[in-house]
């Protein structure tokens, strides 16, 4: 979950947009900053003619990048992000001795959904410049493509170099749970739950706020997977009414586009322990009965998609069961209407012409 979620879901947040001004020559640019970025001074041009021209460029894509969430359109959106990856291209970035334009490449092929060159671009550029400011923004898009591609170890690897340089505890949390997720997704329970529950004391030390507050839902319930997959049910359910209680709708893990799971199907999981929390909750026979019905619905669209090696179908397929006997249980307590005696049947239809 994403804060951008993965390894089961795969939640991930996309890293929080740089802000800062920076005034350079006439131009006034809205530059993102992460990090330290300076323009090169009249020294640096004079020994490299071509430094005044890489730090416009770079200037000029962070600008893109940054307007680009202030465009009224996606095709607007998507058309800042092409135009970027035009002018970075156009300056051979990739193989660029400023280290600044491979970062800003990378980050742009992970904006349009390009992860195995945002992977290309990105893991030579860190190997040339590992402790360059710049590399801790540089390991969060590099994590999050790797989530992207399924590629749990290396994502693992990865946020754990980026834990290794982030100070900011905001930035902390959420990467901390994506590595839970990782954790989850590579079958390592025991790190997966203690991630998540490290995840959730950490945002709860955190003061308010809407990013705080997102990144402690979607540990909550990626807590209450681990631990049901874990064969902890009862302590899974626990955590998921929790869940469910901080988030009713279900926005963070149904509806929101900056959470995204890996494989695509895994969000039901989640989706199927909030029905199952309220169809505990139902009251009336019928009530309970549809929601039982629902529950085993999406387990269904969990199961169903499932390839031969995920790990977690049998699991599903006996929540599933549960979740039909429930229904079936249920169903058979809702009450037959009966005709009043001594009640006429009705009249029958006229018949049709």
């Amino acid at each position: 979950m994403g804060i951008g979620m993965r390894r089961s879901p795969r939640f991930r947040v996309p890293v929080p947009v740089l802000c800062s001004v920076f005034v350079f020559s006439q131009l006034t640019c809205a530059v993102p900053r992460a990090y330290a970025d300076t323009p090169p001074t009249r020294w640096d041009i004079a020994k490299d003619p071509g430094a005044r021209a890489r730090w416009d460029l770079h200037v000029r894509v962070r600008q893109m990048l940054l307007l680009r969430g202030q465009l009224d359109t996606e095709s607007m959106r998507d058309a800042a992000l092409e135009r970027a990856r035009a002018l970075l291209e156009e300056a051979r970035a990739e193989t660029s001795q400023d280290v600044r334009l491979r970062f800003d490449l990378g980050e742009v092929y992970y904006a349009i959904d390009r992860y195995e060159r945002a992977v290309a671009v990105l893991v030579p550029a860190l190997e040339m410049a590992p402790e360059h400011p710049g590399a801790v923004d540089a390991l969060a898009y590099l994590a999050y493509a790797y989530a992207k591609l399924d590629k749990s170890s290396a994502e693992r690897a990865t946020y754990e170099k980026y834990l290794a340089r982030v100070n900011d505890d905001r930035s902390r949390a959420t990467a901390m749970l994506n590595l839970a997720e990782a954790e989850m997704r590579l079958g390592n329970m025991s790190d997966a739950i203690a991630g998540y529950k490290e995840t959730i004391a950490l945002c709860e030390s955190l003061p308010s706020g809407v990013s705080q507050a997102h990144t402690l839902i979607l540990a909550v319930w990626g807590l209450a997977v681990a631990l049901d997959r874990d064969g902890q049910a009862r302590e899974g359910l626990a955590a998921a009414r929790r869940a469910v209680m901080m988030d009713p709708d279900d926005r963070a893990i149904a509806h929101d586009p900056n959470v995204f799971f890996v494989p695509q199907y895994d969000r039901y999981w989640y989706l199927a322990m909030g029905a199952t929390v309220r169809a505990e909750d139902a009251k009336a026979a019928d009530e309970a009965a549809r929601a039982w019905k629902k529950v085993e619905e999406t387990w269904t669209k969990y199961i169903d998609p499932a390839d031969a090696h995920d790990r977690w179908t049998a699991i599903a397929k006996a929540r599933r069961d549960r979740a039909k006997a429930q229904r079936l249980a249920a169903e058979a307590r809702v009450p037959t209407t009966k005709a009043p005696k001594g009640a006429k049947p009705p009249p029958l239809p006229p018949p049709q012409p």
